[in-house]
């Protein structure tokens, strides 16, 4: 079948009228690119200020992974000394959880405070039975002080010394769980317990590090798009 001419279009262009030039096409182009950019800027900035602080919290983590270590080393000398075995070592959010427990896993009841400072100055509901919250007294100075824990354990009163060697930072604290032992000594494992991460200085490194490259390609990629922006001269 052969088809005809095609029909005009019932609307033609006047002389009176113009086609838009490229250089008002670019110009038009250009001023929306800029308003994006003006709306963009501000999010971005707040942006690169976001990862850059949380680049520096994670360096932070990752630096303090051989004093955790250390301190890790000192409980575990420590807990031999007094003839108890170190059970569990985690990391909770702004608090230091201290929790004694016998062989069947049951709640001695202890209280702990910070040496030098009153019984009863941790704030209210401080002691519990078979736990004790510390929060009041960590702060994100270096933390360099003795706490001891008081159990009543069949009769006997029994005093446990545990060092927190200068800790910096308040988010990392620690959960230190114990029961009677032989004097054979003890073997940190990671605990699960409470609901609590499984704490792990190998996977806490491996973490830190994943975290810091993501954080460098996405302050690359900022970078690169702002280059861009400041090359093509949109100001």
């Amino acid at each position: 079948m052969i088809r005809g001419p095609r029909e005009a279009p019932e609307r033609c262009v006047t002389g009176s009228e113009r086609v838009p030039s490229c250089e008002s096409l670019l110009s038009e182009i250009m001023a929306a690119i800029h308003d994006l950019k003006g709306s963009l800027e501000p999010w971005l900035d707040a942006v690169a200020i976001d990862v850059g602080l949380l680049r520096a919290d994670l360096q932070k983590v990752s630096d303090n992974v051989s004093t955790v270590e250390t301190d890790i080393e000192h409980l575990q000398s420590t807990s031999k000394a007094m003839g108890e075995q170190v059970r569990f070592l985690t990391f909770e959010h702004e608090c230091i959880r201290v929790r004694l427990e016998d062989q069947e896993g049951r709640a001695w009841r202890n209280t702990v405070r910070r040496v030098g400072v009153p019984e009863g100055a941790e704030g209210p509901g401080a002691e519990r039975f078979g736990e004790t919250l510390i929060t009041d007294h960590l702060s994100s100075k270096r933390l360099s002080s003795f706490f001891m824990a008081q159990a009543m354990i069949g009769g006997r009163r029994k005093e446990q010394h545990l060092q927190i060697m200068e800790w910096e930072r308040k988010r990392a604290t620690l959960e230190v769980c114990s029961r009677s032992g032989d004097g054979m000594g003890g073997e940190l494992m990671p605990s699960n317990k409470l609901g609590l991460m499984p704490w792990h200085r190998n996977a806490v490194r491996d973490k830190a590090g994943k975290l810091l490259a993501w954080l460098d390609k996405c302050d690359q990629e900022l970078s690169w798009v702002l280059n861009i922006w400041n090359k093509e001269g949109i100001n």
